[in-house]
């Protein structure tokens, strides 16, 4: 069931339009995350909502009310919001921040009732706050400050909770926690959920709905596919970096000039290529598999990669190919991966490092290494990455 819906709405200030045709709409039990870079017009799109900036042209029902007709007092009996800006009155104490959503509901002398209180105690416990009540507002950390925001805007015991990025400025635990219990309540109190947001990957575990602003549009993101397909990489307009939808994060870009050879597979080679790449050294890698962890983080970074069919051996020509492309570089580290069945022959480029004189860099155990290659002068063990950083040193 749709709670909110916009019909060709546009927003902006002064009357110039920032979004046009803007349609949306906001189902019950449904979190709605609106992303893009800093200036697109996130923020103007969920004050126009929100009825605190008028919007240019177009119109925005609210079950099924067009917004400009409903009263200032139903309104905020109906939609909550929580904006970025900063609470007016930092030494009021919790409680009374929180109380106030209930004022919608009382008298003239904003007296609260049993009830009303009931719902105060009631948000409290909802966002894990409890313990704050008899706090002062000053005295709070961003990720307490942000959850007392919220349990006022469920005080308020609406339908639509508006959200402008309230995640900011949050720490990890606090950003996790945030959204796991906007997630819940969405889902158990059936409330309809619309937030901007700047973190990619957040919302993309987290919300149902995605839309982006793109230019002077909002788009609705349908499936995966659109992401696959350099949208969000373009939206940011990301230059040294880009993001892999599988993954669900960026990658920075490795353009460095390849003085490495990383022999890699089933997910050994991820921490090699982002210390490398940290400390700008340029590499190749292979033979890695189509389905392989290290693929997707080393096609992210663009770097040159010898590839193989997923779930096939590798075959003699590839091999070929890597033993070739090895010989280019003086030094070759081998990541320490599992071999099985069908990546067994990148011993064998390890095994041509050694004929070839190439050092070669292991982060295995010395006698499984010797198991493998045999004694050899041209092999340092190292036990974990910062032993291997102090010999990427050497290569700088």
């Amino acid at each position: 069931m749709s709670l909110l819906k916009t019909v060709q709405l546009q927003v902006g200030y002064q009357g110039k339009p920032l979004i046009a045709n803007i349609n949306l709409e906001l189902l019950k039990g449904k979190v709605t995350c609106i992303l893009g870079p800093n200036g697109s017009g996130k923020t103007t799109i969920l004050r126009s909502i929100a009825n605190l900036l008028a919007p240019v042209s177009g119109s925005i029902f609210l079950n099924e009310q067009n917004l400009k007709q409903i009263p200032a007092a139903e309104l905020a009996r109906q939609m909550a919001v929580v904006l970025t800006e900063r609470f007016p009155s930092d030494f009021m104490k919790v409680y009374d921040i929180v109380a106030t959503g209930r004022y919608p509901y009382t008298n003239l002398l904003g007296k609260l009732s049993a009830h009303d209180q009931q719902l105060i105690d009631q948000a409290f416990a909802l966002v894990n706050a409890t313990h704050l009540k008899n706090n002062y507002f000053n005295e709070l950390s961003d990720g307490e400050k942000q959850k007392v925001m919220l349990a006022l805007a469920l005080a308020q015991d609406t339908q639509v909770i508006v959200l402008d990025e309230p995640t900011n400025f949050l720490d990890l635990k606090h950003r996790s926690e945030l959204m796991a219990i906007l997630k819940r309540l969405s889902k158990e109190r059936e409330i309809s959920i619309l937030m901007s947001l700047h973190d990619v990957e957040l919302a993309l575990k987290c919300c149902q709905n995605i839309l982006v602003t793109k230019d002077d549009q909002l788009l609705q993101i349908d499936n995966d596919k659109e992401l696959e397909n350099g949208l969000i990489a373009e939206l940011y307009r990301l230059q040294s970096a880009d993001y892999n939808q599988l993954l669900g994060g960026i990658e920075f870009l490795n353009h460095e000039q390849e003085r490495v050879f990383v022999v890699a597979g089933g997910g050994s080679g991820t921490p090699v290529y982002r210390l490398l790449t940290k400390e700008q050294i340029g590499f190749a890698t292979g033979v890695i598999h189509q389905n392989d962890l290290d693929y997707q983080v080393a096609n992210t970074m663009q770097v040159q990669l010898i590839a193989e069919t997923a779930f096939e051996p590798i075959s003699n020509a590839t091999l070929e190919l890597a033993k070739e492309q090895l010989q280019n570089y003086q030094f070759v580290i081998d990541t320490g991966f599992p071999a099985g069945n069908i990546n067994r022959s990148n011993l064998d480029l390890i095994l041509t490092a050694i004929q070839k004189g190439i050092k070669v860099i292991s982060l295995r155990d010395p006698r499984e290494g010797a198991e493998l290659y045999g004694e050899s002068q041209k092999i340092k063990y190292v036990v974990d990455y910062r032993e291997l950083l102090s010999q990427i040193e050497i290569l700088k």
